[in-house]
């Protein structure tokens, strides 16, 4: 798997849409167009994909970005 990209729809993460946030209960990080789109069924929650722990919230803003990715991201296009 590409780390550039959500593991969820593939598409490339960015600084804007498919910016990478993280599940604050694992750990795991998706793209914040995917987030919000699970969040819109879920309501006051999302449950990781990947391990299935759930975290609370209800708006992709209260997810922080994951910084360390977007860091990779930008270097490796500013190369």
């Amino acid at each position: 798997l590409n780390k550039m990209n959500c593991n969820i729809c593939n598409y490339q993460y960015d600084s804007n849409e498919r910016a990478p946030r993280i599940l604050k209960e694992c750990g795991h990080t998706i793209c914040s167009d995917c987030m919000s789109k699970v969040l819109a069924l879920q309501k006051n929650y999302i449950v990781c994909p990947f391990c299935y722990a759930q975290t609370k919230g209800t708006n992709v803003i209260e997810f922080p970005i994951n910084h360390e990715l977007m860091r990779a991201f930008l270097q490796h296009w500013h190369h």
